[in-house]
Order: structure tokens, then C-alpha cells, then sequence
């Protein structure tokens, strides 16, 4: 299966099943990325997250098996949202940097955000020109306190597929505009490198 389309859908499944029906206090701690905090779970253990400095931005690297795992993000208010732009290269890292304002990002720019539903989010894209608008009353409340997404469905051309099935490493960009002034300032920003076994 090849993630080349601009509108691949990646399906993440909130409950009662892999991640999602672990006990939320599982996810108590764990290896935190460097800016924004986030932490990763595999099978309810914490995922020691990597860095590479070899480019121009730093990235977090997150090795894990080809199954279901569990983000922890956390709480800065009670009106969070984090945009999430996730693609199968990393061309995005280079579309977006801190001191620019949110209009100049193809992925940020006014209309780009996409959001699921009234319930916690069960739908997420990966697309290079669009972000997911991830509002935290749609998140997984954790009883640590932070927000939290289990990811475990790949959905391609209207067909679900498992995470098993992919064939190359995700890239993520997350952003989360903390004083609501639309331009991505240090502390607000960090690149992520999902890699896989098996690739």
C-alpha cells in the first residue's frame, strides 16, 4: 500500500480496541519530546523518543512496531487545540518555521483545518496541503490530566487498513498557537518522524 494520494484518511480508533482499551492511567509518564511534551505508547509501555540534529530543524524520532499506539499530549487550558499536519515525506518540515505567520503555511492558512465530529476524534488525514484541527473537548481526557488519541486504523481510498499495513514512516508537524495570535513561535512547534519496524 502506497501513501502517495493528497487525501489519505488515517483512521484513529478511541476505544475497544488496541491502545484504546488499555486503562488510561497507563499512561502516566514517559519519554517526553523536547518542546511541546508529547509522549508515545506501545502496548501501554512508554517509547523512549529519539532526536536527529543532522538537518536544518531538530526532529523527534519514534520508533515503534507496525501495531496500534497511544499519543499523550498535554494541557495547557481548557481550550487547546493542537494542528496536526501528518504526510508520508518530509517536504512539510520545510513549508513551515518558527516566526512565520499561520497564513504564509499552505497547511495552516485559513480553510486548511479539517475536524471530526462532536465526539472525540475517530478521523484524522494525512494530507500535505490541509492539517486536523485537533480541539481538546474532542480528545481523550486522561485521568493524568493531559489529552490523549490512540492510533491504530489506516483508512485508504474509503478501505480501513491496520497500521500493519504501512510501508514507510509517517511525518508529522504539531502546532499549537498558545497565545492565539496566529504566527509559530518558539515553544509552539516540533517535527516528528514515526518509523516503523520492518522498513
Amino acid at each position: 500500500m502506497k501513501l502517495l494520494s493528497f487525501s489519505i484518511l488515517l483512521v484513529f480508533l478511541l476505544s475497544g480496541c488496541g491502545e484504546g482499551s488499555q486503562s488510561l492511567s497507563s499512561y502516566a509518564a514517559g519519554s517526553a519530546s523536547p518542546v511541546l511534551d508529547m509522549q508515545v505508547f506501545q502496548q501501554g509501555k512508554a517509547i523512549r523518543l529519539g532526536s536527529s540534529s543532522n538537518y536544518a530543524e531538530a526532529r523527534s524520532i519514534v520508533k515503534l512496531d507496525r501495531r496500534s499506539f497511544f499519543l499523550s499530549l498535554p494541557k495547557y487550558s481548557d481550550d487547546d487545540v493542537f494542528q496536526l499536519c501528518i504526510w508520508t515525506d518530509d517536504s512539510i518540515f520545510d513549508e513551515v518555521k518558527v516566526g512565520m505567520k499561520t497564513s504564509e503555511v499552505s497547511f495552516y492558512r485559513p480553510g486548511s483545518g479539517m475536524a471530526a465530529g462532536r465526539t472525540p476524534y475517530s478521523a484524522i488525514f494525512i494530507d500535505n496541503i490541509g492539517h486536523n484541527y485537533l480541539h481538546s473537548p474532542r480528545l481523550v481526557k486522561l485521568d493524568t490530566g493531559r489529552h490523549g488519541i490512540s492510533v491504530s486504523t489506516l483508512g485508504l481510498d474509503r478501505k480501513n487498513y491496520s497500521v500493519e499495513d504501512l510501508e514507510g514512516p509517517l511525518y508529522a508537524v504539531f502546532f499549537t498557537d498558545l497565545n492565539k495570535n496566529k504566527v509559530v513561535e518558539k515553544g509552539e512547534l516540533e517535527y516528528f518522524v514515526f518509523e516503523f519496524n520492518g522498513h
